[in-house]
């Protein structure tokens, strides 16, 4: 004869053995995640703001598809959540986008090119800042010590979303959610032509490099806004038949700032606005109906250093703000009428010939946090 207890035993065990029934019913089968479908496209075009009546040579030979931006090989996204309950993720993506699965909840979204190898990252959500590696020139330092001279950053592209809200299903719903979400991705790195035409003794030329002062170290990347940390960037140049010519990316000028078109106040509407102020260049370049603000309080000085055929190496500066302030993000940079003589001196066209040797580079690897 079964006992009493036994009895209750049973009942209580099919009880349970009911509510896990349920418990999996109600939660296990939901799908708290949305199917979310990320459709992917560039603003190519957007590539340079050149100020209304800067025109450029019809008569130049450029290569325009080293300047124009190249659409990356994929794309990187980061979630960070509106809650504590649910850690932020990470997807990659192929270039035009895909699908993923994404919980329940409200996040904001980082979108960035996953194919850069030049630039590091700090901080994170709407904080995110992308910097680059410093890098060194003897040469260069020891002329200007107080400089600090950083490597040209890869192409870089970013959109940023806040608050992309995911509802949770409805307890009879046994589907997953289906979501669509269109995004455009922004450059937040710029292209500079950077042209030396030499006026005469371009056969005295071996090789040369450049560097190009105050620009900004840092950049925004959900903003695009850039700091007020004015650097030098390092680059190359290649030696044609009329001088010396290179293609460099930057940032930009430090202190950019994006407006919505209603600010700042002295910008009463979209369109091709260009105003000025006693600081700052305001003018329209259509990234999303933006008005872009420049700070204009830094130097821009260009420098040429030129290894010559006979061993010796020369170094000229040129002040080339007036073009970097029409263009703070990216354009046409010309310095003419350059002429070089085997025997310059400091004092004979701004040459120096004291530079120990020219010596390679130095880039800086810095930890990535």
């Amino acid at each position: 004869m079964i006992g009493r207890g036994y009895i209750r035993m049973m009942l209580l065990g099919i009880a349970l053995l009911g509510c896990s029934s349920c418990r999996k019913e109600l939660c296990y089968d939901h799908n708290h995640s949305a199917n979310v479908s990320v459709n992917v496209a560039y603003n190519l075009d957007w590539y340079t703001h050149w100020e209304p009546g800067v025109s450029i040579d019809p008569d130049w030979e450029i290569e325009w598809s080293v300047v124009l931006p190249q659409e990356p090989e994929g794309v990187r996204l980061i979630t960070y959540p509106n809650y504590e309950q649910v850690a932020g993720q990470t997807y990659n993506l192929p270039k035009y986008g895909g699908k993923l699965n994404m919980p329940v909840g409200s996040h904001n979204l980082m979108f960035y090119n996953n194919d850069t190898e030049s630039v590091l990252f700090t901080g994170n959500g709407e904080q995110t800042k992308v910097t680059t590696h410093p890098r060194t020139r003897a040469s260069y330092t020891k002329l200007h010590p107080d400089e600090v001279t950083m490597n040209t950053p890869d192409m870089l592209f970013a959109a940023y979303f806040r608050d992309l809200q995911i509802d949770e299903p409805d307890e009879n719903s046994y589907n997953q959610i289906q979501k669509n979400l269109d995004v455009h991705l922004s450059p937040r790195v710029f292209s500079y032509v950077i042209r030396y035409e030499v006026k005469s003794g371009l056969e005295y030329v071996e090789q040369a490099r450049g560097a190009l002062s105050g620009m900004s170290g840092t950049v925004y990347l959900a903003n695009g806004h850039t700091d007020d940390d004015p650097v030098t960037l390092l680059f190359d140049c290649y030696k044609k038949e009329w001088g010396c010519e290179t293609v460099i990316r930057s940032f930009g000028v430090p202190g950019i700032k994006l407006y919505d078109v209603q600010e700042p106040k002295a910008v009463e509407s979209a369109g091709n606005y260009t105003g000025r102020t006693n600081n700052h260049l305001l003018y329209d370049r259509n990234e999303a109906n933006k008005v872009i603000e420049v700070n204009k309080k830094y130097e821009h000085r260009l420098t040429l250093e030129i290894y010559l055929t006979n061993g010796k190496t020369k170094r000229i500066e040129l002040d080339v703000t007036d073009q970097v302030n029409s263009q703070p993000r990216g354009g046409v940079i010309v310095v003419s009428n350059l002429i070089i003589k085997p025997d310059d001196s400091d004092s004979d066209g701004g040459f120096d010939t004291s530079v120990d040797g020219w010596g390679d580079d130095q880039i800086i690897e810095v930890p990535i946090d």
